[in-house]
């Protein structure tokens, strides 16, 4: 209460953090949730305590620079994948969150991405009516990069799954033919 979505729960006390898990995976699993998608800011710590206390698994997303990246300890609002730099800068990255979730009990999969196709349109974080799909080459760099991603984590985990968190139906063409 208060916040915004720059809070961190994972800032807070073990006690607090705990508190806060028990109360939300209790229901979750009560409902009969098995699987939760958390980004890759969760301390590895915290996936195997849902997993082994509530039987919860994680997906882990990497959100791909779907609202911008930080290169060399500068932050770019606009993710460009046809910026080979930028584009390796983000697999560097994926490599590490799967180095450092590979091996973590509770971990179902990897995911990449947050609806990046809706950023090639909007360009802002409010939400907007979702676009029509086009014509666009940056969408053929995304998905191109997206491939490559998938691939660094196969190579660096064959034992997870990996996907891409795609919005809607846009691009299949892209998807069946990069992906």
């Amino acid at each position: 209460i208060g916040q915004n979505y720059r809070y961190d729960l994972w800032a807070e006390s073990d006690d607090f953090i705990r508190e806060v898990l028990d109360m939300e995976m209790s229901m979750l699993r009560d409902m009969g949730v098995n699987t939760i998608r958390l980004f890759n800011d969760i301390p590895p710590r915290w996936v195997t305590y849902i997993y082994e206390n509530y039987g919860i698994y994680t997906a882990i997303n990497h959100l791909f620079g779907r609202y911008g990246f930080e290169i060399d300890g500068v932050f770019i609002g606009n993710t460009d994948y046809g910026d080979p730099a930028m584009v390796q800068a983000i697999l560097d990255d994926v490599r590490n969150t799967v180095e450092i979730y590979r091996d973590v009990p509770g971990v179902l999969m990897f995911l990449l991405g947050n609806e990046n196709n809706y950023g090639l349109a909007w360009t802002s974080f409010e939400i907007e009516d979702v676009p029509e799909e086009v014509d666009d080459p940056r969408a053929d760099m995304l998905y191109r990069a997206w491939c490559q991603g998938a691939s660094v984590v196969s190579e660096a985990d064959g034992n997870h799954p990996v996907a891409i968190v795609n919005g809607d139906t846009q691009y299949l063409d892209l998807v069946a033919r990069y992906c």
